[in-house]
């Protein structure tokens, strides 16, 4: 379980901080990708997809590295009461 589960897990029960939201937002770009490599024959889709998933995977890190945003995304977990037994912990939404 990852903090990336827990914050997109916030996104999806309402939270707006924007920590949680970018997390959310990763999980989804990784799904896109995922989808992507099921789609084989359509390279294009694939590699605007990975494109996607690095610059998503960019912003996260970036706001994750700000103590204000971070603070935030703890407060959405705390408030949305999320935790790992809640989660989907399903190895297909692996960030990758």
């Amino acid at each position: 379980m990852s903090i990336i589960h827990l914050l997109a897990a916030a996104a999806e029960a309402g939270a707006k901080g924007v920590l949680s939201q970018a997390a959310f937002n990763l999980m989804k770009a990784t799904e896109a990708k995922q989808k992507a490599l099921a789609i084989k024959n359509n390279p294009d889709f694939l590699i605007r997809a990975a494109a996607l998933v690095e610059e998503t995977k960019r912003v996260f890190i970036e706001l994750a590295n700000d103590k204000v945003s971070l603070d935030e995304g703890k407060q959405d977990i705390i408030l949305f009461n999320i935790s790992a037994d809640k989660v989907d912990d399903n190895p297909s939404k692996t960030i990758n």
